[in-house]
Order: structure tokens, then C-alpha cells, then sequence
């Protein structure tokens, strides 16, 4: 199961990932809000505002408060069974918000002309 999770198996490995991660999700997430807020722009005139205004801040709420989540994580290292909870939530997490992020990029997509595209 821990491959399909990918999350390593050695305690080391958990920590090292651990360590990456909390540096690096914070990041990932306010990367995604930044387009998300460009990709809203690009589309205000050209989509219902529920999808050009809603879904960006939606989504925007939800990777804010991940990227808070990540934050308020301690500085010292938790217990290895804390952060393989962690890695497996945030495993499951980032495949909810990638599919939202990229339906609504689908859905976009419905309204762009060949130009666009």
C-alpha cells in the first residue's frame, strides 16, 4: 500500500520528505492561487461569472487554507506516525484539488474559441 501512496518506508525517508515538503507545499499552493487569479482575469468577459469569480476564489480558499495548514506545522520534527497522516493527506488532498483545479480548467476550455485555444 505504501507505493500507492508513495510515501518511503524507512523512518529516515518519511522525515527527509517531511522536511521538503513543508518548505515546498506552501509554495506549490500560492503558485496555484496566483494562476488561478490570472486565469480568472483572462476569462472575466469571456465566461459566467460564477466560473470566471466563484470557482477562482473557491479554489483559492481551499489551497489558502492547505498552504495554512503546512504553516502552522511545527518546526520541530513529529512523531513518524504524524507525519505519514500528514503525507497521506496531503496525498489525497492534492489529487481532490488538482481535479478541481483542472475541471475547471476543462470547463473553461468549453467556452474558448479557436483563437484562444
Amino acid at each position: 500500500m505504501n507505493g500507492l501512496w508513495a510515501i518511503g518506508t524507512s523512518a529516515e525517508l518519511v522525515v527527509a520528505q517531511y522536511r521538503a515538503l513543508r518548505n515546498q507545499i506552501p509554495l506549490m499552493y500560492a503558485l496555484m492561487i496566483v494562476d488561478a487569479g490570472f486565469l480568472a482575469a483572462a476569462t472575466f468577459h469571456d465566461v459566467p461569472l460564477l466560473l470566471s469569480i466563484g470557482a477562482p476564489i473557491l479554489l483559492a480558499v481551499m489551497a489558502a487554507g492547505r498552504a495554512l495548514i503546512w504553516l502552522k506545522r511545527p518546526g520541530t520534527i513529529p512523531e513518524i506516525a504524524n507525519i505519514r497522516r500528514y503525507l497521506r493527506g496531503t496525498v489525497v488532498v492534492a489529487a481532490i484539488l488538482s481535479t478541481a483545479f483542472g475541471g475547471w480548467g476543462f470547463v473553461l476550455m468549453n467556452f474558448a474559441t479557436p483563437a484562444q485555444v
